[in-house]
């Protein structure tokens, strides 16, 4: 959805739906522990079908982009990510492994600005920042997840070849 209060200012929402994935492959367990018997440790060595059903999240960002100040020219966003609805891991396997991880996420926030000034007709260079928040909590920070919040920051320039 677009929005322009004044002519040369726009507004805009979008909304991406969440996606299910069914995903199928092959589970390999090689000396994965399996508890202790009689004798001792047991570790499992086989291979076996699995599958995991997952969910995406959905995404509604927010756009603006405020009247250009040639030769400068900017906008912004911000992005909600629902990753509150991943909440698990769970592989479905014929090893009788129990492969279930807890995620539980929570929903995000990333932010962004960018500038471009037209240097001359044939350059124009590009900045921008953004701040992205980590959906992972700590509870379940792991070397397999170490995600954290980051702060993202681009520079850039543009040539157009003038027209003959």
């Amino acid at each position: 959805m677009i929005y322009r209060p004044v002519e040369s200012t726009t507004l805009g929402l979008t909304y991406r739906s969440k996606v299910d994935y069914h995903l199928s492959g092959d589970v390999d367990a090689s000396n994965v522990f399996g508890g202790v018997g009689g004798s001792g440790p047991i570790f499992l060595n086989a291979s076996g079908d699995g599958s995991l059903d997952i969910t995406l999240p959905e995404d509604h960002r927010l756009l603006g982009h405020p009247p250009a100040r040639r030769p400068l020219d900017g906008d912004g966003r911000g992005d909600l990510y629902r990753w509150s609805r991943f909440d698990q891991l769970v592989v479905d396997n014929g090893l009788g492994l129990p492969i279930d991880e807890q995620q539980d996420y929570r929903d995000t926030w990333q932010y962004a600005a960018g500038l471009s000034y037209k240097v001359n007709p044939a350059w124009t260079l590009r900045g921008g920042i953004a701040y992205d928040q980590s959906p992972v909590k700590d509870a379940h920070r792991s070397p397999r997840v170490p995600t954290a919040n980051r702060n993202l920051v681009s520079i850039g320039a543009g040539w157009t070849r003038s027209p003959t």
